[in-house]
């Protein structure tokens, strides 16, 4: 199953992300998940008759788990 988090910044490798995201991330991979991190700046949620995720204005497909990481405060993503 892909699983998708919702996170303050996606960075382009997985050594560059919050160690929280690099925890989660080796997690799922050990119980044969992936993982697709996405950013709360390029993300939005769509209800119109059916809930669906857009990245960048185009609808995301098969979003089975979507993930909101908790602190998205700013005290949290200064140290990103």
């Amino acid at each position: 199953m892909k699983i998708h988090v919702l996170v303050p910044k996606v960075h382009e490798k997985i050594e560059d992300q919050h160690e929280s995201h690099q925890l989660l991330f080796q997690a799922a991979k050990k119980q044969g998940h992936a993982i697709e991190f996405l950013s709360v700046k390029q993300c939005k949620m769509v209800f119109n008759g059916k809930a669906s995720v857009m990245v960048d204005s185009e609808k995301k497909e098969r979003v089975n788990l979507l993930f909101v990481k908790m602190g998205f405060g700013r005290a949290y993503s200064e140290n990103l």
